[in-house]
């Protein structure tokens, strides 16, 4: 029985981290990045939203086996520029987010700067957190920021002022 037991609750744990994962990715999903931005402080944060340029060509010339592989291979590039202690999620479809803790504006432009030089052009949003700030607050001055990378031209990284 407390073999059964504890089967049983390794199993729901691996539910429980399989429901907070990106399946395609392995990065968080949405909903393990919700989860962990509500228990950061948002004046340790800075965030930089990633939107692929152009996704939707690439599924719809090379097909969505190819679009799948450059998601993961983004995936796997953000990963490497990040720290131990960062997060990386899919936030659904081609967007990304890569929340940094402890690092300052410069070295999140250059951050986005190495993530813009790739083959696969994205644009770049970074927001840096503040003690007043709440997280998704900091999410959503990074998206406007991506927004505005977008409209000027793309494959570029703007930061939230």
């Amino acid at each position: 029985i407390t073999a059964l037991a504890l089967s049983h609750q390794w199993s729901n744990d691996d539910l429980r981290r399989a429901a907070r994962r990106d399946g395609l990715t392995g990065v968080a999903n949405r909903t393990g990045f919700d989860e962990q931005m509500m228990t950061c402080d948002p004046a340790l944060i800075t965030v930089l939203y990633i939107d692929l340029d152009e996704f939707k060509a690439i599924n719809d010339v090379h097909g969505h086996e190819c679009g799948d592989r450059v998601l993961v291979e983004v995936a796997r590039r953000l990963v490497s520029v990040s720290g131990p202690t960062d997060l990386v999620a899919r936030l659904g479809g081609d967007e990304f987010a890569l929340v940094h803790f402890g690092v300052d504006i410069e070295a999140a432009r250059e951050i986005g700067e190495q993530v813009v030089a790739d083959k696969v052009t994205v644009s770049v949003g970074v927001a840096v957190g503040s003690e007043h700030a709440r997280p998704r607050e900091v999410l959503s001055a990074a998206d406007r920021a991506l927004l505005g990378a977008k409209r000027s031209g793309r494959n570029r990284v703007q930061v939230s002022l």
